[in-house]
């Protein structure tokens, strides 16, 4: 594959505020992401991503650390 191709994968969810953006992206059937970016003054400070081998694994790590009720 050549580097320079831009993946997607669908995004299933999406939190934004002024201190982060969390995402949680279907990769498979069996592999969902949960990408948490971490800013400070609006600006990018770090990233860390976290895998999960079921949706309702992510979907529930998403909610815990977005602080939504279901």
């Amino acid at each position: 594959m050549d580097s320079s191709q831009n993946l997607t994968y669908p995004l299933v969810k999406e939190y934004n505020s002024f201190q982060k953006k969390i995402t949680l992206i279907k990769i498979s059937e069996k592999l969902y992401v949960v990408n948490v970016h971490k800013k400070i003054l609006g600006l990018p400070v770090f990233s860390v991503s976290k895998e999960f081998r079921s949706e309702a694994d992510a979907q529930e790590f998403f909610l815990r650390i977005t602080n939504i009720k279901k």
